[in-house]
């Protein structure tokens, strides 16, 4: 990891213009090519002496060899590793978590295998206040190292916050000869941030939220470093797009929050996840989604500050969102219920507008610029694909698309711009 990211190596603490002090054990991430096997034996020496018990957590789909490779590590440390092996990818649920049992002398977990697996990990790691050590495989995605934990509870997903890891051992290699596979998921996932940070400063305006400008720029940096590696042709390979993907979770440790991946990019996609499971649809990679969806979003922001607040807008309609919920995205009322936002009073909705007018220039220039950008990723993004995007360009129609944008923001709890136009009223007309 290179540590001059964070201006902090080995984790030492620095005091950020934004008022707070931040750490980070940069040392923690090791990448690896090809040698995993001494890379899990420098993390579990980091967190439990050689001899203590380990609880590997993994999927019997992980790419052959995976599983065997970190368990031998961990007995050639001198370690005893106990495992839960899934029979096959899961879901990522609390109910498949709650099954998992941990034998008390275990010292720390280590999960191995893809994002779910990562979060499967943190969450059962957190629970029994012990250490978590990922060994990710591919696709690597922007919450690694973030300290949450994303899992389906009730029907839909919910972040529930962790610790971050105690250390990442990440090797590209794992992917074998499939890694342009996961290339534009990567790159999608990293480049539709930009929604994320957009909605994360709009946050700290409308909704006085802790905001970082240290952070904010790193993270923009990474995006932008993407951006211009894509546009090489050289670079279309999972490898080149997994260190900036860590790099960007390790900012989520460094903020201590999940804030980052909690755009309304990833409301929508997780939407969309549900609708798919609802209708017995194929869904793409997560940060595949991500990103068409943030090209939408991001088109919609811009058009929405281009103009002005002051109209009446009727309050939103939960009665009729409610029914929307439970008959396409398949939740309980009970459990759509729980999650819809409550309509805004009145008092509360003309600050808001006054704060939003406030701002205004500001936030509509930013928005320009992070438009900009997205537009330079399109074409890149398009061609990390065997059939130059085709299948995923025509993957969501208009309706779908639509009905996701307007429900996504009563699923998730995070603030967003999106969030803000629902509380208008202005997202209904996307019902119908």
């Amino acid at each position: 990891m290179d540590s001059q990211l964070f201006e902090a190596p080995g984790g030492a603490d620095f005091k950020c213009v934004c008022g707070r002090t931040h750490a980070l054990n940069a040392d923690g991430v090791i990448f690896c090519g090809g040698a995993v096997g001494d890379g899990i034996a420098k993390a579990a020496q980091s967190v439990a002496p050689s001899g203590s018990a380990v609880f590997l957590i993994s999927d019997s789909a992980t790419r052959e060899g995976t599983n065997r490779a970190v368990d031998k590590a961990l007995m050639r440390a001198g370690y005893s590793p106990a495992a839960h092996i899934f029979a096959k990818p899961p879901a990522g649920s609390v109910a498949e978590c709650a099954k998992i049992a941990v034998p008390e002398n275990v010292r720390f977990v280590v999960g191995a295998g893809g994002p779910v697996i990562a979060d499967v990990a943190k969450y059962t790691a957190a629970r029994r206040k012990i250490p978590c050590i990922l060994v990710p495989t591919p696709p690597f995605s922007t919450g690694l190292f973030a300290p949450a934990a994303a899992l389906t509870r009730n029907g839909a997903d919910k972040t529930f916050f962790t610790p971050p890891p105690a250390a990442l051992v990440c090797d590209p290699s794992l992917s074998g000869n499939s890694a342009k596979e996961f290339a534009a998921a990567q790159f999608g996932s990293l480049v539709s941030k930009l929604v994320a940070l957009f909605d994360w400063k709009a946050a700290s305006v409308l909704n006085g939220e802790y905001f970082c400008p240290t952070v904010f720029e790193r993270a923009l940096a990474l995006i932008d470093a993407a951006i211009q590696k894509s546009r090489v042709a050289a670079a279309k390979t999972d490898a080149d797009f997994a260190g900036d993907c860590v790099k960007f979770s390790a900012l989520c440790a460094l903020l201590d929050s999940n804030r980052l991946n909690a755009g309304a990019e990833v409301q929508c996609a997780r939407a969309l996840k549900l609708l798919c499971k609802r209708e017995l649809r194929p869904l793409r990679p997560s940060g595949e989604n991500e990103f068409l969806f943030s090209r939408v979003i991001m088109r919609l922001y811009k058009t929405y500050l281009s103009g002005g607040a002051d109209f009446f807008v009727p309050p939103p309609d939960n009665n009729s969102r409610l029914e929307k919920i439970s008959e396409y995205l398949g939740l309980s009322e009970a459990a759509a219920l729980e999650r819809l936002r409550p309509v805004v009073r009145l008092a509360d909705t003309r600050l808001n507008a006054y704060k939003l007018n406030e701002y205004r220039d500001e936030l509509y220039a930013l928005v320009c610029d992070f438009d900009m950008r997205l537009q330079t990723a399109w074409r890149p993004f398009k061609r990390l694909f065997p059939d130059d995007g085709y299948a995923a360009v025509h993957s969501l129609d208009k309706a779908d698309v639509s009905l996701l944008v307007a429900l996504a923001p009563d699923l998730y709890p995070e603030f967003t711009l999106l969030a803000y136009m629902k509380d208008l009223g202005l997202l209904d007309g996307y019902l119908y």
